[in-house]
């Protein structure tokens, strides 16, 4: 039985990571949760097991799930030393998919999210490194570390200087700058950058609405009442849960993947000019009933 520590397991990226791996029996799930309470723990994970279409999974696939009560940004995740250092024995695989996209925290706030966690993560990694167990950690940033570099962005640890159009980006750049220090010492990591995720490719589900679902309403002219800002030749990136999951899924499984740098973006010939987005998205909500202006 292989097992994997997952991060952001309730999250919209994660909790399909973790549906991937529950899909295959030989794979054991430890997922940290945050919660303020033993009943607020359980409830989160029976709303997952709901999410995943098992609302009553029978014992051998709920034994699979192994929750713990912690912190990701905690040292020793907030976990008691045994079960820390327990989970630091089993573990063979990692996938950090926590994080706080928010892009107006105050910088130290967005480092104390991604560059503190991942530390953390990184330190479990160490431990079971140590114990000869860990095969492949998987880390999800964003393509956003990019800043406002310009032309087409390399997949590769940038180490150029740039300018960053907020907190979250900046600090994301310097989490995969301590995730490269690892790298150089061994360690098998494979970093993630993800553009803005939507909902799945196929039914539009989604764990949660972030980001791009409060942008839509001012997009679709509906918080506007119509008006719309001149955006040019500007398009937004947006890119399916689904096919970031499976991406991410498939490099945690492949020892190959270890040092690598992957985009899952839409990319410049598919991502989504903004005027014709929101002349998309104000077509869909007319569909819906909503009685929008027109777009102008």
């Amino acid at each position: 039985m292989k097992h994997v520590f997952l991060t952001g397991a309730t999250g919209v990226v994660g909790s399909e990571v973790a549906r991937r791996f529950l899909a295959h029996p030989d794979w054991c799930l430890h997922l940290m949760v945050r919660a303020a309470s033993r009943d607020e723990l359980r409830a989160k994970i029976d709303s997952l097991w709901e999410y995943w279409g098992h609302a009553r999974p029978d014992s051998a696939l709920r034994d699979r799930v192994i929750p713990h009560w912690g912190d990701a940004s905690a040292h020793r995740f907030s976990l008691e030393r045994k079960e820390y250092e327990d989970l630091a024995r089993e573990v063979t695989h990692i996938v950090h998919a926590a994080g706080n996209v928010k892009l107006n925290q105050s910088l130290e706030a967005a480092c104390k999210d991604a560059v503190g966690t991942l530390r953390h993560v990184l330190a479990l990694a160490e431990l079971a490194q140590r114990n000869c167990n860990l095969a492949k950690v998987d880390l999800v940033s964003t393509v956003g570390v990019a800043g406002r570099m310009p032309g087409t962005i390399p997949e590769k640890l940038l180490t150029e200087p740039r300018r960053f159009r907020n907190t979250y980006e900046e600090a994301k750049a310097t989490a995969e700058q301590v995730a490269r220090g690892h790298l150089e010492n061994g360690m098998p990591i494979t970093l993630h950058r993800p553009s803005m995720v939507v909902g799945d490719s196929r039914t539009g589900h989604i764990r949660d609405f972030q980001v791009f679902y409060h942008l839509a309403p001012f997009l679709s002219g509906e918080r506007t009442r119509g008006w719309m800002i001149r955006t040019g030749g500007a398009a937004l990136d947006l890119v399916p849960v689904d096919y970031v999951a499976e991406a991410i899924f498939l490099s945690a499984t492949h020892s190959k993947t270890a040092g690598r740098v992957f985009h899952l973006c839409a990319g410049p010939s598919e991502e989504w000019n903004i005027t014709e987005l929101s002349q998309w998205l104000w077509e869909r909500a007319r569909s819906q009933g909503k009685d929008l202006r027109p777009l102008r």
